[in-house]
């Protein structure tokens, strides 16, 4: 006699052999879509070969659903072009990047030439005057030239034993018969508008840290001058 709150076992109410042939059913139609993807995709392929695709975009996943999709030939050539000037800006971007990193670690490993040193080294001054300094070249200088201004400075410390802040130098210009004054901070401005300005072999130069003091020195000797980039 069965316990009256013992319910009996609930059984399947399909057959074995029913859960056989749906899962086989399953599996027939699992198949089925794979090998239509497989259709689908190869016709795209084919598709993308026949427009004359590049290899090295062919595989791209938008394009093979544009070419499984519809897309003409000219349609895809053009998405094509357009992800190959992608490819194309990356790579060069990539360039860049490496060219400017294997630049600085050139530049942080190259030692300075000894030329720079030669540039620097300082110049005898005389003192002619309350803060007017001068002398006269046996080389041809550069006046508007960044080299030439530290080694001014380099001249003046190593004369008067302090840090020149800012310094103006009083250079002839014989093709006009004047005297011109350039200031440190507009050596480059003249040199980007006017060109390279040269003194030559013979040439008196003066140089002092306080503009009023030069241009006072050079009144009383009756020297013409002009200046460049000063109020």
């Amino acid at each position: 006699m069965e316990h009256p709150d013992k319910s009996p076992e609930k059984k399947s109410s399909y057959p074995l052999s029913f859960k056989l042939k749906q899962a086989f059913c399953l599996a027939v139609l699992g198949a089925g879509f794979l090998t239509s993807c497989g259709v689908v995709d190869n016709r795209a392929r084919a598709n993308i070969e026949a427009a004359g695709i590049s290899p090295i975009v062919a595989n791209d996943p938008d394009l093979i659903w544009a070419a499984a999709n519809g897309a003409t030939a000219d349609e895809l050539r053009d998405y094509a072009n357009s992800l190959l000037m992608k490819k194309e800006i990356e790579a060069n971007q990539a360039r860049e990047t490496q060219m400017a990193i294997d630049a600085n670690n050139q530049a942080e490993n190259t030692p300075e030439v000894q030329q720079e040193e030669v540039v620097e080294q300082t110049i005898a001054l005389e003192q002619i005057s309350d803060g007017v300094f001068s002398f006269v070249t046996n080389e041809n200088i550069e006046i508007t030239s960044r080299a030439f201004i530290r080694r001014i400075k380099a001249s003046i410390k190593e004369t008067t034993n302090t840090e020149a802040v800012q310094v103006f130098v009083a250079v002839p210009d014989d093709d006009f018969g004047v005297t011109r004054i350039f200031m440190d901070s507009t050596v480059e401005s003249y040199k980007d508008n006017n060109g390279i300005f040269y003194a030559y072999p013979g040439d008196t130069l003066y140089v002092a840290t306080d503009m009023q003091a030069l241009t006072q020195f050079l009144t009383s000797q009756g020297i013409n001058y002009e200046t460049f980039g000063l109020p």
